[in-house]
């Protein structure tokens, strides 16, 4: 999989995720209000990406209702992405292109490894593989 990054005449930055020839999401993020908007299978979607925590520590992602849906964070010095009670620990390897591996067990192979569109890791496409991954849970086991 790979995240493939599309000009835009505006300050949204658009990004498309794809295997092989196949477009599996389109992510649009709005850098000013720090937004997300999702579509996948017909399916759209708007998050909120907020720090939230004492001295903001963690990043949470909120849906169009106010609720938790997703936060982003670290335990014993593992970064993870939790969605929908799902966690998912990550690692970026920056020698491959850059790329993220995703893994439901660190012990274990990952579920999924997915190319970067640049250098920088940017949280709305990690978002946007979390959400992608509850949505098609049962093909990625």
């Amino acid at each position: 999989m790979q995240w493939e990054k599309t000009p835009s005449l505006s300050a949204n930055e658009v990004y498309h995720l794809n295997d092989a020839s196949r477009e599996l999401l389109t992510l649009v993020f709005h850098p000013f209000s720090n937004s997300v908007r999702v579509e996948s299978d017909g399916e759209k979607r708007v998050l909120l990406i907020r720090q939230e925590g004492f001295r903001k520590h963690k990043t949470v992602v909120r849906n169009e209702y106010g609720q938790k849906v997703c936060e982003l964070g670290t335990e014993d010095g593992n970064r993870f992405i939790e969605m929908e009670e799902e966690k998912y620990y990550y690692k970026l390897d920056a020698s491959a292109g850059p790329e993220v591996k995703l893994y439901r067990d660190l012990e274990k192979a990952p579920v999924m490894v997915c190319t970067m569109p640049g250098a920088e890791m940017n949280p709305a496409l990690l978002i946007g593989l979390g959400w992608y991954m509850t949505r098609h849970a049962a093909e990625m086991a």
